[in-house]
């Protein structure tokens, strides 16, 4: 035991050291490396839950991804702690830095108040306890043919066109938008195209993902054109639901460009116009955006994105079990079909021996029993496949689309501290050297130049004026991201429940249909057997009376016999 604890030692200081030389040494922020462990893993800042391989695998995707900290000047900047948390805010008002959002949890209960956007009077962003959303404003999105109507998509009529020489084949699909009447050919490449669209121009909204594609010949066979055509229905009749996607421009020209070349050539458009997230850009009807921060922001995204990779982890073993069971299921009914014929043969080589009926009806009923029994193993394995298999895939595919959301969400988060944490350096820097020329201030900014140099917080408030108003708005589109990550997680949930149950549902009816099926067959050879041993029944009566009447037959003649004898015995004593 002392060992063990020893050894457990020594790998943890080997696990400090690293920290130590490859963090702290290279001057890269702590508690962003903390935040980013805690990310990674549930309990991530805690060590003992990382083995040596995984702590060096993390620290080195950190690095990847991170820039060390600007180093400051001892000699300038001698004071005890780096930053002052309260030195532009009011005395009585509580507040907590963005960066430190992930320290200690506080029991303060958050609501739905409205809190102040930080202002260029601040030096820094942060947040305020115990408030959490902010309404603002945005461009206002103009409602187009699609919106306030029922639309209904239906994909159909796949044709498969020759790509000539220098492309492979494709698939063209025919579809059709009621109540529109709108008829336009798409391959699935313009289906890829749509969604990498609306993930460009509509962030943080959740969009269904595309199945896989086959290659070879595989691609074109009739069941997975099939299963394509299910698929790519059921992508765009959710896209569909979303009332801001039926007011695109991208989704409207998706279902209604007839011409080839011109809708080729918008998309090409579209796909290679650079867009920057911006909320300045962003379109709601209302023409107002919520934004949300909050000090509990981080644990409730780390835990959604552990539960999803947790998830994924029982889907992928689910699958192969599945894929077990499936296999399991064909050889079944492969070796059912193998007895079915060797009834089959029994029945052919009795028949021409001549057996008896009985016998010969034996088998014909065995084998309606297997045939039975091989049809109810095909359907349940295509049952298992379609509501289980099938549906834990699509779960597992859609659940990427909210992986994609909040890893994106992290990003801005991880930017917008490091670009706020530079920016706080800068201006701490600017303030101690004190050169006014360096100050970069708004020249259309009124400036007190008596209070400026000597109140640091006046200072650092009008200072960087274009950075600061840059850090604003990162701090707007991550409200943005927090917000719409939030609403669309909750979607999930219900949207999950409501397919889950439904396709439960579905399961459930349909395999309860071959049961059904299978207690019928049963319920048939038993009426068999029962037929059989009935007309055993009879026929042993039948051969019971036949055996009584032959006996009164030969009791009769016995006793005609003896009226014979008597008579004869009779007319000798009377002569």
């Amino acid at each position: 035991m002392e060992k063990f604890d020893n050894s457990v030692k020594i790998e943890n200081n080997s696990k400090l050291n690293l920290i130590k030389r490859e963090i702290i040494n290279k001057n890269y922020a702590k508690r962003d490396f903390m935040n980013f462990c805690l990310f990674k893993k549930n309990n991530g800042d805690n060590i003992d839950n990382w083995t040596m391989d995984e702590l060096s695998s993390v620290v080195h995707e950190f690095q990847k991804n991170n820039s060390p900290q600007e180093e400051i000047d001892n000699d300038i900047y001698n004071e005890e702690n780096e930053i002052e948390d309260n030195y532009f805010e009011n005395e009585n008002e509580e507040i907590k830095m963005t960066n430190l959002c992930l320290e200690e949890e506080t029991n303060n209960k958050i609501n739905n108040e409205v809190v102040d956007l930080p202002n260029l009077e601040r030096h820094t962003i942060r947040y305020k306890k115990g408030k959490a959303e902010k309404i603002i404003k945005c461009q206002t999105l103009e409602k187009s043919i699609l919106n306030d109507k029922k639309i209904e998509i239906n994909i159909k009529d796949p044709k498969e066109i020759n790509g000539g020489i220098f492309s492979s084949n494709y698939i063209l699909y025919s579809v059709e938008t009621q109540p529109m009447g709108w008829v336009v050919q798409r391959k699935d490449t313009d289906f890829d195209l749509l969604r990498k669209l609306l993930q460009k121009y509509y962030p943080f909204h959740k969009i269904d993902p595309l199945p896989y594609k086959k290659n070879g010949s595989k691609r074109y066979n009739e069941d997975y054109i099939h299963k394509r055509i299910k698929h790519l229905n059921d992508f765009i009749n959710n896209i569909i639901k979303n009332e801001v996607f039926k007011a695109s421009d991208i989704l409207v020209s998706f279902l209604s460009l007839e011409d080839k070349d011109k809708f080729g050539n918008k998309f090409k458009e579209l796909n290679n116009q650079n867009y920057e997230i911006d909320v300045d850009q962003f379109k709601t009807f209302n023409g107002k955006l919520i934004i949300l921060h909050d000090e509990k922001n981080e644990k409730y995204f780390n835990n959604i994105y552990t539960y999803l990779n947790l998830q994924k982890e029982a889907f992928i073993k689910l699958n192969e079990n599945l894929k077990s069971f499936n296999k399991n299921m064909d050889e079944a009914t492969k070796n059912i079909n193998e007895i079915v014929n060797n009834f089959d043969i029994l029945y052919k080589l009795n028949a021409t021996a001549s057996m008896k009926g009985q016998i010969l009806n034996s088998y014909k009923e065995l084998k309606k029993i297997f045939i039975g029994l091989k049809n109810i193993y095909h359907t349940q394995n295509q049952i298992v496949k379609t509501r289980i298999k099938d549906y834990f895939k699509y779960i597992n595919l859609s659940n990427n689309s909210f992986k994609e959301i909040l890893e994106k969400r992290e990003e801005l988060h991880i930017k917008f501290i490091n670009e706020n944490k530079k920016l706080r350096y800068k201006k701490e820097k600017l303030f101690i050297y004190g050169d006014i020329n360096k100050f970069e201030i708004d020249k259309n900014q009124h400036i007190d130049f008596e209070r400026l140099i000597k109140d640091k917080r006046y200072t650092l408030s009008v200072i960087c004026t274009n950075e600061t108003k840059k850090i604003l708005k990162m701090y707007k589109v991550l409200g943005y991201a927090n917000k719409m990550a939030k609403s669309e997680v909750k979607k999930m949930i219900i949207e999950n429940c409501k397919k889950y149950s439904e396709n439960l549902n579905l399961f459930g009816k349909e395999f309860n249909s071959t049961i059904k099926d299978f207690n019928q067959i049963w319920y048939n050879f038993e009426l068999f057997l029962n037929n059989k041993i009935e007309r055993k029944r009879r026929n042993s009566e039948i051969k019971s009376n036949k055996n009584n009447i032959e006996s009164i037959v030969n009791n009769r003649d016995i006793l005609n016999n003896i009226d014979e004898n008597i008579n004869l015995d009779v007319n000798s004593f009377s002569s």
